[in-house]
């Protein structure tokens, strides 16, 4: 079994032209020295190790992240940086090393030799013998011609390697279960309720991804902080409530929370009589704290596009919707294991 850890401690190994040092989180080919993430590295370790075949995503899970819970999206993001990874060091040829096979997982479509056993391969002793044979013909050019190349050359690897700049993704939610917090905590029922409720409005939200149903209620009962919740379900935002009953009357207390910096964007405090219909209150304290939170939703990501594109004041044409859409949005994250 490979895992970010343990891919430190494997012997350095070659994948055509490129040269592969996981203990040192390295992979060096023709374009540069490219230095990886240890989850990245474990995942190029384990598909080395396999011989072209296929690895299936809850190998990759089992492996490098050790069994815990992660997101699909954790694990395509993982995939493209090695991609971008090899590409940068060997060229498009090397990016197109990972293959992907929908829903059987992924493989590497070119077989790894150990450093010390194996002799460089018949390509990259060409390609060397072709870059020495350039090289050689240049030094008897010209000189302010060879300085064109030059500078030609060293444009082009800038380029190469300035990392693409990529859209900010919508902000990504989930709904904690609200905790019963009544003396007795017979309500607990009621509680999971407004949670479900909440989970499935949002859901219909333009522009906001939601984590299921299934993935949040794993927390349910544990002692678990935002930290931990963002990590495992790599969300940008929690939030989380809490249901008292007092007699004839409902308190609900929710917040929501910025995990990147743990910090509370929003708070409030609902109030329902207790002589309305379950269902028909479960809904309208739902249906409240929905369409209360998307503004707050709104103003972050914005601020944050602002930021990323240097202007200091919140785009207001991406702000988020706080109507009702009939139709469910696709966007809700769907939890892999």
């Amino acid at each position: 079994m490979y895992t970010a850890t343990e891919s430190g401690s494997e012997e350095p190994f070659r994948l055509g032209v490129l040269r592969i040092r996981p203990a040192e989180g390295a992979i060096e080919g023709p374009g540069g020295i490219e230095q990886v993430d240890p989850k990245v590295m474990a995942v190029l370790v384990l598909l080395s190790s396999r011989n072209g075949q296929v690895v299936s995503r809850d190998e990759l899970i089992e492996s490098v992240w050790g069994g815990r819970l992660v997101t699909e999206d954790a694990i395509s993001r993982c995939i493209y940086q090695l991609r971008r990874h090899l590409g940068a060091a060997g060229g498009m040829a090397a990016k197109g090393l990972i293959e992907t096979l929908p829903k059987r997982g992924y493989r590497l479509s070119v077989g790894s030799d150990a450093e010390h056993r194996n002799a460089p391969t018949v390509n990259a002793v060409r390609q060397a013998d072709t870059h020495y044979k350039i090289l050689l013909r240049a030094t008897r050019i010209a000189a302010p011609v060879a300085i064109g190349a030059m500078l030609a050359l060293l444009a082009l690897l800038i380029l190469r390697l300035t990392p693409a700049r990529h859209p900010l993704k919508p902000p990504t939610l989930v709904v904690l279960p609200f905790a019963d917090i009544t003396d007795k905590q017979n309500n607990q029922l009621l509680a999971d309720g407004i949670t479900e409720d909440l989970i499935n409005r949002l859901a219909q939200q333009p522009g906001l991804r939601v984590i299921a149903r299934t993935s949040a209620f794993w927390f349910k009962g544990k002692d678990s902080d935002i930290a931990t919740v963002a990590e495992r379900l790599q969300a940008s935002h929690v939030l989380e409530g809490s249901v008292r009953v007092v007699g004839e009357r409902l308190r609900v207390n929710a917040h929501l929370v910025e995990t990147k910096r743990s910090t509370h964007l929003w708070s409030r405090t609902f109030e329902r009589s207790m002589s309305d219909d379950a269902l028909a209150l479960q809904s309208d304290i739902a249906e409240s704290i929905a369409t209360s939170i998307a503004p707050a939703l709104s103003e972050a990501y914005s601020s944050s596009q602002a930021k990323r594109a240097g202007n200091p004041r919140p785009i207001k044409s991406h702000q988020l919707e706080a109507t009702p859409t009939p139709h469910p949005t696709k966007a809700a994250v769907r939890h892999e294991g």
